[in-house]
């Protein structure tokens, strides 16, 4: 997959879809959801467990290339 300079993943882009993400968990904790999207929760949750799965599968690939596990300090 080559990708231009419009389309690289960048720290910006990172945080941008961590923000999203953020949002709709907070609009969720809040009771908000329709605030924040028109999707109906069925396909929200169909979304959401698809980039779990894509984002655990590109951990192990990531990881699977390192002699050891990449291991975030929070």
């Amino acid at each position: 997959m080559q990708m231009n300079m419009d389309t690289r993943i960048s720290d910006a882009r990172m945080a941008a879809f961590f923000e999203l993400v953020d949002d709709l968990h907070t609009a969720v904790t809040d009771g908000d959801l329709e605030q924040v999207t028109t999707l109906p929760q069925r396909e929200l949750v169909g979304w959401l467990r698809d980039l779990v799965y894509t984002a655990q599968e590109t951990l192990t690939e990531l990881e699977s290339r390192q002699s050891r596990p990449y291991h975030m300090d929070w």
